[in-house]
């Protein structure tokens, strides 16, 4: 799908636009800084789950948008930064599914309740563990790509996580969970976040999803509190305002890229107009 060669070219046209690698695992972890070091931190990432790819795009995209300027009035990069990771699971981007290399479900390796946290034994192995769907692994935040994920979380100027997902049904897209974690005042931005999208999103996009007997418009459907599972938002989000989005997404070829990246980057401005450097 060629997304780490796209990443070095967007780095490499753009000069506002700053490359970073992490080496873990055997992967180098691709990210795209833009904005003044010390300034409230905007962390954007997609494909925890790595054949949720598509959303990955579109953070590429708002990221070329940025740094040519054409969301200087949302975006003042003298007055913040961003870290955008594409793909947070190389490795499995690269085998289209959903865990790591070691069979790591990452979306399970948040620090928030992680002991309490129990699967299911999805490949009727007999035993909870790597490879069933949504194995945690042996110890929070022990997995090389959520050991960089801790590190950025621990920056101290983090203002603002966005976390994109993608579903397949129309049951389980479109929607938004808040940080069970965040800010005090995570509901009241996260309506305006939702009413600032909708207002730039309302008659753009018209889909049929495969669980609907009707086209209906793509709109950002809902945003709800999420729960008390060990997301990673749940450890980078403590205290701030954080949203774990669900687009439409997870097929093996590059359909509808077009919509979800126009979708991505509509939600990545919703984010720095609803909760700005002084939201709190």
């Amino acid at each position: 799908m060629g997304a780490p060669h796209a990443r070095g070219r967007v780095a490499q046209d753009l000069p506002r636009l700053r490359r970073g690698a992490y080496r873990r695992g055997g992967y180098r972890l691709w990210s795209l800084n833009l904005g003044t070091p010390g300034c409230p931190l905007y962390f954007l990432y997609a494909a925890a789950h790595g054949a949720e790819w598509e959303p990955g795009y579109g953070l590429m995209t708002f990221a070329r948008h940025v740094s040519e300027g054409r969301l200087s009035g949302v975006v003042d990069l003298a007055k913040v930064r961003v870290k955008i990771i594409p793909v947070l699971n190389p490795s499995g981007y690269d085998r289209m599914g959903r865990q790591n290399a070691n069979g790591v479900d990452l979306n399970r390796q948040g620090d928030y309740r992680w002991e309490h946290f129990k699967g299911r034994d999805s490949n009727n192995d007999g035993v909870w563990g790597p490879g069933d769907y949504d194995w945690k692994g042996t110890a929070p935040l022990s997995e090389p790509e959520a050991k960089v994920y801790h590190r950025i979380s621990q920056t101290p100027e983090l203002h603002a996580v966005l976390d994109f997902h993608a579903n397949s049904s129309a049951k389980n897209n479109r929607i938004g969970f808040l940080a069970a974690t965040g800010h005090p005042d995570s509901e009241d931005l996260a309506e305006n976040f939702q009413r600032t999208a909708l207002l730039r999103l309302r008659g753009r996009h018209l889909l049929r999803q495969n669980d609907e007997q009707d086209a209906s418009p793509y709109l950002l459907d809902d945003v709800s509190m999420g729960s008390g599972s060990p997301y990673l938002m749940n450890t980078s989000a403590k205290g701030r305002f954080g949203v774990l989005i669900e687009l439409n997404g997870i097929y093996r070829e590059s359909y509808g890229t077009l919509m979800q990246t126009d979708v991505t980057c509509e939600l990545c401005r919703a984010l720095f107009i609803a909760c700005p450097p002084a939201a709190y």
